[in-house]
């Protein structure tokens, strides 16, 4: 599984905002500085304030699911799953948890292993 490929399939379902936003809560959650930057310089180059967004309720249950991904998945509530199944397929829940974990995993590499910020990405440091 390659990373761009995988977030294509799940900006498919979801969209690619929401896919932004997915993956913003879990390198936000997760403390990962570079996935974090490069996910709000996305988000403000749309001219989105994260902090101040209205989302939609699927934006927030898939940042919500991201969230848990990271901190607890052991304890993510049924009334989520169930919003989740409404939504999508079984299929689909699988490719959105599988893209949330190599999210996870990347923000894992990119701690473990120091990567610095690119220079792009340092001005996002300050806002």
């Amino acid at each position: 599984m390659e990373w761009y490929p995988l977030q294509e399939e799940v900006a498919k379902v979801v969209g690619e905002r929401a896919t932004n936003f997915y993956c913003y809560a879990i390198s936000t959650k997760n403390e990962c500085l570079i996935c974090s930057m490069f996910f709000k310089k996305i988000l403000d180059d749309l001219g989105i304030d994260f902090e101040n967004f209205a989302f939609t309720e699927e934006e927030q249950d898939l940042m919500e699911y991201g969230r848990l991904l990271v901190s607890s998945p052991e304890t993510i509530p049924a009334s989520l799953f169930d919003k989740l199944k409404e939504r999508y397929s079984e299929q689909q829940i699988v490719l959105i948890t599988a893209f949330g974990s190599m999210m996870i995993a990347t923000n894992l590499i990119n701690t473990a292993l120091k990567v610095e910020l690119d220079d792009i990405l340092l001005p996002y440091t300050k806002k």
